[in-house]
């Protein structure tokens, strides 16, 4: 059975279709292993009509109560509007969700699960957030629509330099910027096409700036598929677009661009770009800075370094199943039916070469020691499993001679490698502290361990000191 994904995004003439396109450019990458279903305030009917068209749902909200009452905790939600502070993020996540955030600001604490922000020059620095909050930042995580996801670059365009020009800004293009650009357009013989958005509102004014640019041919479309966008920025020598998600589709492409940003989620963007070979900065389209950037693309025309895109949707689309399968997650006390699989985990190689005990594990001790955990009152062993019954690995409290509870864990060898460890240590210190009370959980990890004190971090550890462990250097780590 598919997993849900719960998206919760609006779109309007007002604020833009910008979230509502890039959220379907993610459900095309998902929508083979997850059911999809969209939630909204406002979304315009061709869109609405586009989302069932591809075989999702939507669901008209009057209220974000609507939304978060829908919720059960087995979802996983992305969320993906500037509205979603970190108080509504904590409300779902305190449902059990599974919590993706799509960001252009990083000007918030983050609770969610992942954060993907896919504008160039960003990083984890910028951002604050929980421990075990992951990033997905950058072009390599960019929400492109199925048909700029595939590597073919267009041919060279520098011989005959800029003739043919390409703009569009986007659904709304709420200040009518692309009838001021073409009314400052030179009259150079520019053949030019003018792409509109569903959303776009002053079309009397275009007609009558078409009527008056007698001197270059103009061609005007709407609401384009994605496939003939596409078509449309190959046969172009520039684009003049702004720093949101067509930027991107213009970098993939190959075509060289004026750009720009005319609100402040595209600054980020915007910094990013024109950083780079082939792109121009108009930086907030006023005319004379519109001008000079059309000056120096003419005077330095070049195509932008080709961006390759065909992994951007195995991705994406690793990160969701990773928390699918942390959805999928359960915990139990540990048995005795489990000790034959405890043995096999503890003999793995890569166990024994963590472990502070380094020589085979006999089946005998193996089973007498097993037996005396399980009835220890000062150990809490458990037991992970995902659906079916199969087993993920372990998480064990004990406590030593300092009275101290210390932590340990074994993933399955079978199960690494596909992001359990954080997942189990956070499960099971709630786990612990739901049967123990709130109490400090210590930690001992080898200093060449790098993954595993990684992990430690994510799930909210802290690193203390350096320590010696029966001669080995090991790292100190508390949660408190």
């Amino acid at each position: 059975m598919k997993r849900k994904v719960y998206i919760r995004t609006d779109g309007s003439a007002d604020i833009g279709l910008g979230h509502i396109v890039r959220c379907m450019s993610l459900s095309h990458m998902l929508t083979n292993d997850f059911t999809i279903r969209f939630y909204a305030l406002e979304i315009p009917d061709s869109l609405k009509t586009e989302i069932i068209q591809n075989g999702w749902e939507i669901t008209d909200i009057e209220k974000e109560s609507d939304f978060l009452e829908s919720l059960c905790g087995k979802e996983i939600v992305a969320l993906d509007g500037y509205q979603f502070d970190s108080d509504y993020q904590k409300q779902i996540k305190s449902k059990g969700c599974k919590l993706v955030c799509i960001d252009d600001f990083h000007d918030q604490y983050f609770y969610a699960d992942l954060v993907i922000n896919h504008a160039p020059g960003v990083s984890k620095d910028d951002y604050e957030g929980e421990s075990y909050t992951k990033y997905l930042l950058g072009p390599d995580y960019a929400l492109l629509r199925p048909e700029f996801l595939d590597s073919n670059s267009q041919a060279e365009k520098c011989s005959k330099g800029i003739k043919n020009i390409f703009i569009c800004f986007g659904g709304a293009d709420s200040k009518n910027l692309t009838a001021k650009l073409l009314s400052w357009l030179p009259s150079k013989g520019y053949t030019v096409t003018i792409v509109l958005g569903n959303a776009y509102n002053h079309q009397d004014v275009l007609n009558k700036i078409k009527e008056e640019r007698k001197d270059l041919e103009i061609h005007v479309k709407s609401s384009l598929s994605a496939k003939e966008m596409r078509n449309e920025l190959e046969k172009a020598d520039l684009a003049i677009v702004p720093a949101s998600g067509i930027s991107l589709e213009v970098l993939v492409v190959g075509v060289p661009a004026i750009i720009g940003h005319y609100t402040s989620n595209q600054v980020v963007m915007y910094e990013g770009l024109v950083s780079k070979k082939g792109f121009y900065a108009a930086d907030d389209f006023s005319k004379s800075n519109f001008s000079i950037a059309l000056k120096a693309a003419n005077e330095n025309y070049e195509l932008p370094e080709h961006k390759n895109p065909s992994n951007i949707s195995k991705r994406l689309e690793s990160e969701f199943k990773k928390l699918r399968s942390q959805i999928e997650l359960s915990v139990r006390k540990a048995t005795e039916e489990d000790i034959d699989d405890l043995f096999e985990w503890a003999n793995d190689p890569v166990a024994r070469k963590n472990s502070y005990r380094q020589e085979k594990v006999e089946y005998a001790s193996h089973v007498k020691w097993v037996v005396n955990k399980l009835s220890d009152s000062d150990c809490l062993f458990l037991i992970f499993e995902k659906i079916k019954s199969q087993k993920i690995g372990f998480v064990r409290f004990d406590i030593d001679e300092h009275k101290n509870w210390i932590i340990s864990i074994n993933v399955a060898p079978s199960q690494r490698g596909k992001g359990y460890s954080v997942e189990l240590l956070r499960r099971a210190v709630k786990y612990f502290i739901k049967m123990k009370g709130k109490r400090v959980v210590w930690a001992y990890i080898k200093k060449v361990n790098i993954a595993s004190i990684k992990a430690f971090e994510r799930a909210g550890f802290e690193v203390q000191k350096e320590v010696s462990i029966k001669g080995e250097e090991s790292i100190l780590m508390i949660w408190k």
